[in-house]
């Protein structure tokens, strides 16, 4: 099994040290990553009981995809962290387990909002990082080969990326649309376009003071008449927020996790699509972190910059302002034990020191002390920290792969993590020696970005001769497979064989695609792939071999589904087998005991006689002659007929924010629900209750707030046609008429005209006005919630009928059979209902028509007449 790659060589003293953790950490909240293959629900049922105690475990938010860790939570008040993560390690699935500890912002205040000179770029005392020396050479922007170089900002308070000064080099995601609520690019990430707001969920991007500060000493636009200069002056700067910091919430390490898994996606989708998708991250910037912490605490943390780090990403770190020995006190994240987190200490413009130091723990200095950079409200100011040097560094690293150098920007591509390392070295080999630095930091020395870049330039091996990347087969059949490479090779060798055969087949290829044809059926083959550059001996070492497999195997399907779902139809699909010569498929009930088989398919096959509202699963076999294979795994659906509520597809709405408010609870009839805070909507579909039309309900709806009650306006909408919308007139059923900034209490008393049977019921609550039943612009439905209920709207108790057509049924009771007589003399809809509303049976009929319901079970249902002017009668039927 191939593990995702983190550095767990500290797992055995982690373990220990868990249990020593002082730092601050979110109550009752646990960090884990678990096996690739493994279950968190079988972590979390395994973990359900501690010591005969009951944990409350559950599963809280999947933190990071590519590395599997989740965020749990826990009864605190039952049992102690101490032993929940005891009893975590005992599980062999188990990798890290873990506190989710609170990160602090390590900013100063901007003291001199009125200093005009960028003395960190050039300065008379030779302090500086001798940009306009480094701007001689690259200003920034593209690699050699053209790749657009990111430089991923993580903040807790976001930044003002519509700075005059920022703007042009804002990142963008232009594979996604924005604001249509799709995923476009499959990056798992909805309208992520003008980056990600891990804890909002969205790209809504705050415009927080620091993190404006950080972006200007990256990439503000340079020779622009306009501001300041960042080191770059073309680069793409990503914003990702992970909390809130300035405004009252702090992130947690879940946050920062998952706020690194952002570039981490983004970087491993550009190579996989060969830049088409996802971004070019390179480095990654912190200034923020826990003073004073031991970095053994937080095993994921620091080990998840191994992880970007192989991906091709540096990441640096703004260390503690106190002046404090990170060697002995600890650090986080600067202390961290990988290669790709580089910590930085602050200099100022005599290259004296400030700020944390540690001969083994921080890389360098840079320059932080009363910098000039950009600041909000468009304009630029003074401040100090190492929450500025750290950003300066890591826009030199963007510089650096800027270089003129291509065989840099090809390994970029071919090898990312050699790419980050000879980057790394050209880094810390550039610094100017500094007697502030010497001793207390690994090099001694302060950035200097000139020196950097010439490392970069005067080790390029323009004459070597790379191994080709990122191979890949498509359009695999029984006996050919298309193959496609990067590479700078001006033609390229290929062998191939069956896995385990001593025999390489050959080809060449003078572009960086090719087919390779007369393979055989079900075969496992291995390829791999050398450059030949300026001659037939300049080659390259192959790759690595790429493994794929012929079609023509006997197997099961490898997709399928089930569509066009009705009440007592579907229609199964899969995906077709090349050495099929039929299939077999299998369905039943989900609750029912034995399957109904059916051989001899093909696809698609329509299912017929199932029952509506209920769950079914369907697998499907592929024969091949004589032999049978394994049935696939399940695919479970549902037949319609549940009512409008479950059937039908509703248009969304929801607050884009509850940091200050939500609905807290909403009582109706026999709904009582609590729901707190579920940022922004809540699907209570599960929850219902009856109500009968023509009858007054009383309606509670109480808002919830993190601090101060704001005024909110409330609304209610019930489907009471059932036609999939809260259109009608009449279906807006209850309005609060004006702004409450407490519980409010009305009526609603739906028509005799409503469809009986289940439907939705959807709440509203937004502050300072009302919105629509089907708002969801972030920009007019800022704060505030939505919840969807279901109803069952059925008839009042004692009413026998109701009638604006005239008419009746006979003989009522009835074994079955029975006649509609009716004054109209035009084609009517009836329909007949049972007691939870759900239509058994519906058809066209006529004045004198006879009926047979025999097929139904003994009970009392009602019969539902509608004319072609829409008028209505119903009618309880007796079936005896």
């Amino acid at each position: 099994m191939k593990k995702f790659l983190l550095s767990l060589c500290l797992l055995s003293s982690v373990a220990m040290a868990q249990f020593n953790d002082n730092l601050p950490y979110v109550p009752g909240q646990v960090l884990i990553q678990i096996d690739n293959n493994a279950s968190i629900t079988k972590v979390i049922e395994k973990n359900a009981f501690v010591n005969g105690v009951e944990t409350r475990l559950a599963s809280s938010k999947l933190v990071s995809k590519p590395a599997n860790i989740w965020l749990l939570e826990f009864d605190e008040d039952a049992i102690s962290h101490n032993e929940i993560l005891t009893s975590l390690y005992k599980d062999p699935h188990v990798w890290i387990a873990q506190n989710n500890h609170i990160v602090e912002d390590r900013a100063t205040t901007p003291n001199d909002p009125n200093f005009s000179q960028q003395w960190h770029h050039v300065n008379g005392n030779d302090a500086d990082i001798d940009s306009d020396l480094a701007w001689d050479i690259t200003t920034g922007g593209l690699t050699a080969t053209g790749d657009t170089i990111v430089v991923c900002v993580l903040e807790g308070g976001g930044a003002d990326w519509d700075h005059p000064d920022l703007i042009d080099n804002h990142w963008r995601n232009y594979n996604e649309i924005d604001g249509n609520g799709i995923d476009d690019d499959g990056n798992g990430y909805v309208d992520d376009f003008n980056g990600w707001n891990e804890p909002g969920n969205n790209d809504v991007i705050n415009a927080g003071s620091h993190g404006t500060q950080v972006s200007g000493m990256i990439g503000a636009k340079g020779n622009n008449n306009s501001v300041v200069s960042g080191i770059n002056w073309d680069v793409k700067i990503m914003q990702v927020q992970n909390g809130s910091i300035g405004s009252g919430s702090n992130p947690n390490e879940a946050n920062v996790i998952a706020a690194y898994t952002y570039p981490l996606v983004m970087r491993q989708l550009y190579e996989s699509s060969g830049g088409a998708q996802g971004a070019f991250v390179v480095a990654t910037n912190a200034s923020w972190g826990i003073d004073a912490a031991d970095p053994n605490n937080a095993p994921l943390w620091c080990a998840f910059y191994d992880t970007l780090g192989h991906y091709g990403i540096l990441n640096c770190g703004a260390t503690t302002n106190s002046s404090l020995d990170v060697d002995a006190v600890g650090d986080l994240p600067t202390a961290c034990a990988s290669d790709y987190m580089i910590g930085i200490t602050r200099t100022g413009n005599t290259d004296q020191m400030g700020g944390g130091y540690g001969a083994t723990t921080i890389e360098l200095g840079a320059p932080g002390i009363s910098v000039v950079t950009t600041s909000n409200g468009g304009g630029s100011g003074s401040t100090t920290g190492t929450s500025f040097s750290s950003p300066l560094t890591a826009g030199v690293i963007a510089l650096l792969y800027s270089a003129p150098c291509t065989s840099l920007a090809a390994l970029s591509h071919a090898d990312p993590k050699a790419a980050a390392d000879q980057v790394r070295m050209a880094l810390l080999n550039g610094v100017d020696p500094i007697s502030s630095l010497n001793g207390i930091t690994v090099t001694g020395g302060r950035l200097n970005a000139y020196n950097s870049v010439m490392e970069i330039v005067n080790n390029c091996s323009g004459t070597s001769c790379l191994t080709p990347w990122q191979v890949a087969s498509s359009n695999v059949t029984d006996t050919q497979a298309d193959l496609a490479w990067g590479g700078t090779g001006t033609s390229y060798n290929i062998q191939y064989r069956p896995t385990g055969s001593s025999t390489w087949m050959t080809a060449t290829s003078s572009g960086t695609s090719t087919t390779i044809s007369g393979l055989t059926a079900c075969t496992e083959y291995e390829v791999q792939i050398q450059s030949v550059c300026t001659s037939a001996t300049d080659t390259s070492s192959y790759t690595s071999s790429l493994i794929f497999t012929t079609d023509g195997c006997c197997e099961p399907p490898s997709t399928h589904d089930v569509t066009n779902i009705t009440q007592t139809t579907a229609d199964v699909n899969w995906s077709s087998v090349l050495a099929a010569t039929t299939y077999n498929l299998r369905y039943k009930e989900t609750a029912g005991a034995s399957w109904t088989d059916v051989n001899g398919v093909s696809s698609p096959h329509n299912l017929t006689g199932l029952t509506g509202c209920t769950e079914y699963e369907v697998q499907i076999q592929t024969v091949c002659g004589a032999t049978n294979t394994a049935f696939t795994t399940s695919y479970v659906f549902t037949t319609t007929g549940c009512g409008a509520c479950l059937d039908m597809t509703y248009c969304t709405s929801e607050g884009a924010s509850t940091a200050d408010e939500w609905i807290e609870s909403v009582v109706i009839a026999d709904i009582n629900n609590v729901s707190g805070d579920d940022d922004g909507y809540g699907d209570f579909t599960g929850v219902s209750t009856d109500l009968q039309h023509s009858t007054n309900y009383s309606i509670t709806i109480t808002p919830g707030y993190a601090g101060w009650a704001y005024n909110e306006y409330f609304n209610v909408w019930i489907d009471l046609n059932h036609d999939g919308d809260f259109s009608d007139a009449d279906e807006h059923v209850y309005d609060a008429g004006g702004l409450n900034n407490s519980a409010v209490t009305g009526t609603i008393n739906l028509p005799a005209t409503s469809t009986l049977g289940l439907t939705k019921m959807r709440v509203s609550m937004m502050y300072n006005g009302a919105a629509g039943e089907c708002e969801d612009d972030p920009n007019v439905f800022e704060f505030g919630e939505v919840e969807d209920y279901c109803v069952t709207i059925i008839e009042p108790v004692g009413v026998a009928s109701y009638d604006e057509i005239g008419f009746t049924l006979y003989p009522n009771p009835t074994t079955g059979v029975f006649t509609v007589v009716s004054d109209d003399q035009n084609p009517l809809l009836l329909e007949i209902r049972n007691s939870l509303g759900q239509i058994v049976m519906s058809e066209n009929v006529q004045n004198g028509q006879t009926i047979d319901a025999s097929g139904l079970a003994r009970g009392m249902y009602f019969v539902r007449i509608k004319n072609v002017d829409g008028k209505l009668g119903v009618q309880k039927l007796k079936l005896q």
